[in-house]
């Protein structure tokens, strides 16, 4: 992958595009974060709207729902936590600016 990513080819200018950059950079909080919040929504559409997300392959608008929401949870997580935290952790570390 490294050498697909510093290489001058096709797949190379599209893995150093800056959106599958920020989200390699936010995977970490996409894997913190991905039962919690599949778990409150199993429990939030079956307790509260008596909907059953659980079927496989007929609820497909719970999974596209749930990626959106997982996406928009990380990157609130990465902006509003991880980055500020590093600064604070080790201040020669920098994190890379994806908004300026």
């Amino acid at each position: 992958v490294v050498l697909l990513a510093v290489s001058d080819t096709v797949v190379g200018r599209i893995l150093s595009h800056p959106i599958p950059v920020l989200f390699g950079t936010i995977s970490y909080s996409v894997y913190i974060l991905q039962m919690p919040l599949y778990l409150l929504l199993n429990i939030f559409f079956v307790r509260v709207l008596g909907v059953v997300t659980y079927v496989v392959g007929e609820r497909l608008w719970f999974f596209l729902l749930y990626v959106v929401l997982l996406t928009i949870a990380s990157l609130m997580s990465y902006f509003w936590f991880e980055r500020p935290s590093s600064g604070w952790l080790s201040p020669k570390t920098k994190m890379p600016n994806f908004i300026d």
